[in-house]
């Protein structure tokens, strides 16, 4: 099998692991979420060889009634003019839907969030302010890039097709704060681009695991 018909396998293996997730659901049509103490998780980590983020905090203001993002670049690496994305987040134009203290936005209100990658090692990352809002019908998009990531995903000494599978298998999952347990957000792989997806509602921590 060709890279590009492994990505496309992928891609078709993670999205239907989402559907038979929504399939799953409680008594009350709400599938059930799925919970882990970080602890319990195998958070994606960042290869000893990739070079250090350019901008480790940033920030935009972000306006209902336009499209926003932001993005976190890796630093060139050396001899190289070109950097590559870290990860980016997008805020479109009917997105924001409530602020912090639950008042909502209007066209042409906006909102300064701030991203911070707390720990670049494990690809962890805080946005702020917390409490802000989401609209569900128009979530806001962030995605990670993990070409600079440790390969041997299993971490058994040797990159091979037990860790292309494990690909499948990554998503982002987010923490409310430093102690709570970490939620599954429903992900989506791009394994010919090295890269994952997911759809906000609302801020958090985040990062990628198995």
């Amino acid at each position: 099998m060709n890279r590009s018909a492994r990505a496309t396998v992928i891609r078709i293996v993670t999205m239907g692991g989402l559907a038979l997730a929504a399939g799953a659901c409680n008594d009350n049509g709400v599938a059930p979420q799925v919970t882990k103490p970080g602890a319990e998780l195998n958070f994606l980590r960042q290869d000893s060889t990739a070079p250090a983020l350019a901008n480790a905090v940033d920030s935009f203001w972000a306006r209902r009634g336009s499209d926003r993002q932001l993005v976190i670049y890796y630093r060139p690496r050396p001899a190289q003019n070109d950097s590559a994305e870290f990860l980016r987040f997008r805020v479109d134009a009917g997105s924001l839907g409530k602020r912090p203290d639950g008042t909502p936005f209007a066209i042409g209100d906006s909102v300064l969030i701030i991203v911070r990658v707390i720990d670049p090692a494990k690809f962890i990352v805080d946005f702020q302010p917390s409490g802000l809002q989401f609209s569900p019908d128009r979530p806001a998009v962030l995605k990670f890039r993990f070409r600079d990531c440790e390969h041997d995903l299993n971490r058994d000494g040797r990159v091979d097709g037990e860790d292309d599978q494990l690909v499948a298998a990554l998503s982002i999952w987010r923490q409310e704060t430093d102690n709570d347990p970490w939620v599954k957000v429903g992900s989506v792989v791009e394994r010919d681009i090295e890269e994952i997806e997911a759809e906000l509602t609302g801020f958090t921590h985040y990062a990628i695991a198995f």
